[in-house]
């Protein structure tokens, strides 16, 4: 399952912006650096916030993630069955 890097943040994905996203990252970093924080997990903790940011500051990267967390379906009409891309149905 793919970890949803909006919510390591905890910003809303549809409306966050590059802004909403630094001052999030900023203010988990303080309270999860390593340095600052010595609890067991607080490291990799740390590494997620710091995987959530890189991924969702970059604009290509943050497509693709937003591409993969909400891939778009298509159904067919005859037989209902679901595909990931449009494909002419193998039972038509």
């Amino acid at each position: 399952m793919i970890t949803n890097y909006y919510k390591v943040l905890g910003i809303n994905q549809k409306t966050s912006t590059t802004l909403d996203i630094r001052k999030a990252y900023k203010n988990l970093a303080l309270k999860f650096h390593p340095d600052k924080n010595n609890n067991t997990g607080a490291e990799e903790k740390f590494k997620l916030i710091l995987e959530a940011h890189n991924v969702l500051i970059d604009p290509v990267k943050r497509a693709e993630f937003d591409q993969k967390l909400n891939p778009k379906t298509f159904k067919c009409n005859y037989c209902h069955a679901s595909y990931s891309k449009v494909i002419r149905c193998a039972r038509l």
